[in-house]
């Protein structure tokens, strides 16, 4: 056989192997999935196969994706690509309950009013066609939930966002959660002075809480909690009567689930009010005493958390309008955290705001498990530091360590017992309250609990800020719509935290998996120890600079005013001894301003030296390092090629 016969068969049988393996391939390795991504952006997580895996009733999911349109848009294509993938998952998990329709609506056909008709939001191109990039999903029950458009900045949160829908399409009916709170959960920030702006927009997590469960509000003056709900969420109370709070004790006793969220400084409503000022009115406290007491906890009222390592960045008023660490606002890392606790396992940042402190009693009957600290290096500051017009740079530079970890958040589980021994509290009358049913047509009380028949279970925060947006969001517009982009995982943690105390945790893993953002830590310590180090020394100049001008000018006013010139001096008439303290001092302050320069320059020396550092070892050390491997190889080889010619 010719040289020339045996290459061509042996190209042919590879041709025919290739299309064998891949026909084999597409048929016995379909299900076959290996995700080489650093965090498993493919790779379906529990919580989403739990929830696939519970669906009863087929749900049907259509994908409105204009293909065609989406070639002249990479990042558009290359992100239909993976939700269609995705989907793709989740229906060969999901099998027959799932029904996937993948759509590609043409102008002016059945399908482009269909997407209109579950409001697929439809995007003008530079051509004139509309492109459309959205998620309906419907149930047997004529139930419906609409992803408008998949924005970019969602990415990250792709998966739960899918479940989260696929999740709503198979709970018909929600749990129930009564909410007790002051903030302006509905209304957002300025609350009722900015519903009637009509700036009114509620907080983003309020929007969740609300899209997950059956908010029930109890209003002030409530004496009971029905039985039907089932977590008691308690977000920054007014000051509650004795009967609210028995009723809240009483509901925890009789193994009721409570999320509460407690302040000693709310900045949400110490916010300005309509004309600027400070509202008098404002809650701006909050507190459970006496029932945190016999839960075995403490929260005082007349002290703020404050942590230089987990500082947020802030614009410090003045002129200057500088970027400074506001040491009383932190963002909290994934080390700060229980990592063993459900709820807060896969927390990777919280932000919050002027938070309090637990102290855990000594006698106490409860298990009390810290779920979120500061670091070691953590503080206490007087409130009143932090009321009205709080100084940034003054609270950094007089920071002092504290020396051990602040608790945060605590998980309060196990026996206790009633903080009213005595039964149903009076009223300030003096009247009892269940006199006071007796004589109306309300139902009597459930009898009275003094003991937790199978241990209490309540999760406490220090703060209440986290509800804010501001601590944990950044917000974009886009086609008029504002997209969210969160950097925290607040959100995460109050519907984790819910979730968990009704028994259902299928999303709380996948919730907190979106990935926050990751800050720089090692820039940031840099900034935070330069800023420690030169603000004081920066505040001392400016008194010295401010000293000598002072000085300066009451000098020269002792000089007659120059003719014709009002506020001119003519220093030439001081006496020598006068003209030479003069000279003094604009020596004094031209020393002092260009120390300042020195020190203000000194802010940034580190970190421009890292970022130098940085520069040298990816432009040069690295490729030096690659070529010196590839000579050495190079060399190794042909050495080894020459004893191997030597040898024959």
């Amino acid at each position: 056989m010719s040289r020339r016969l045996y290459a061509s068969l042996i190209i042919a049988l590879s041709v025919v192997l290739f299309l064998a393996l891949n026909v084999f391939s597409n048929s016995a390795l379909r299900q076959a999935r290996l995700d080489l991504t650093e965090n498993g952006l493919f790779t379906l997580s529990d919580g989403t196969k739990e929830t696939l895996g519970a669906i009863e009733e087929p749900v049907t999911l259509r994908f409105f994706y204009s293909e065609r349109l989406a070639t002249g848009f990479p990042t558009i294509s290359a992100y239909g690509t993976r939700v269609r993938d995705m989907l793709t998952e989740f229906k060969s998990v999901a099998g027959d309950k799932l029904n996937l329709e993948i759509i590609d609506p043409e102008p002016f056909s059945p399908d482009e009013d269909l997407a209109a008709s579950y409001g697929i939001q439809a995007v003008p191109t530079q051509s004139g066609e509309t492109l459309f990039f959205g998620l309906a999903g419907t149930n047997l029950a004529n139930g419906s939930e609409t992803i408008p458009f998949f924005f970019r900045e969602r990415e990250p949160y792709l998966e739960y966002d899918l479940t989260e829908m696929v999740h709503k399409l198979t709970t018909l009916v929600k749990p129930k959660v009564g909410l007790i709170s002051s903030l302006p959960l509905q209304l957002g920030p300025g609350g009722v002075a900015a519903a009637q702006q009509g700036r009114a927009e509620p907080f983003l997590i309020y929007r969740s809480l609300d899209d997950n469960f059956d908010l029930v509000e109890l209003e002030g003056g409530f004496d009971r909690i029905d039985d039907d709900i089932q977590v008691l969420l308690i977000a920054h109370p007014g000051a509650l009567p004795a009967a609210s709070l028995y009723a809240i004790d009483q509901f925890v006793l009789r193994g009721g689930r409570a999320v509460v969220f407690l302040d000693p400084h709310s900045e949400v409503n110490a916010q300005p009010g309509q004309f600027g000022q400070p509202d008098p009115n404002a809650i701006t406290s909050s507190t459970l005493d006496p029932l945190m007491a016999a839960w075995g906890i403490e929260m005082p009222l007349d002290k703020v958390v404050a942590d230089a390592n987990r500082a947020q960045r802030v614009i410090a008023p003045g002129p200057t309008r500088r970027e400074v660490f506001y040491v009383v606002w932190m963002s909290l890392l994934a080390e700060d955290v229980a990592a063993d606790d459900l709820v807060t396992a896969d927390i990777e940042e919280l932000g919050l705001g002027t938070a309090g402190h637990i102290k855990i009693l000594d006698e106490k009957t409860t298990d009390v498990k810290p779920l979120i600290q500061t670091t070691a290096d953590a503080m206490l500051i007087d409130v009143a530091q932090v009321q009205l017009a709080p100084n940034p740079q003054r609270l950094l530079t007089g920071y002092v360590p504290g020396g051990e970890k602040l608790t945060l958040g605590v998980r309060i589980s196990g026996a206790a017992a009633t903080a009213y021994p005595d039964g149903v509290p009076l009223k300030e009358t003096g009247e009892a309250d269940v006199e006071a049913e007796a004589e109306s047509d309300a139902a009597p009380l459930p009898a009275h609990v003094a003991n937790s028949a199978d241990g209490i279970n309540v999760i406490l925060v220090a703060d209440s800020d986290l509800f804010d947006d501001n601590f944990w969001v950044q917000k974009q517009n886009f086609l008029g719509q504002t997209i969210a982009q969160p950097v925290a995982n607040n959100s995460s943690f109050v519907v984790n935290a819910i979730d968990n105390m009704m028994g259902s945790d299928a999303l709380i893993s996948l919730r907190s998996r979106t990935a926050s953002e990751r800050p720089f830590k090692v820039v940031d310590d840099l900034r935070r120890r330069a800023e420690t180090q030169y603000l004081r020394e920066e505040e001392e100049l400016n008194a010295k600079i401010a000293s000598t001008e002072a000085r300066l000018r009451d000098l020269q006013r002792q000089a007659p005013e120059t003719e014709g010139l009002e506020g001119a001096y003519n220093i030439a008439a001081l006496s020598e001894q006068q003209q030479a303290e003069v000279e003094r001092f604009r020596r004094e302050l031209a020393e002092s301003r260009a120390a300042l320069r020195d020190v203000q320059r000194n802010l940034r020396k580190d970190i421009d030296a890292l970022g130098n550092q940085l520069r040298i070892l990816n432009i040069g050390i690295v490729p030096l390092m690659v070529g010196l491997f590839a000579v050495g190889l190079f060399y190794v080889r042909n050495r080894r090629r020459a004893q191997a010619s030597s040898r024959r």
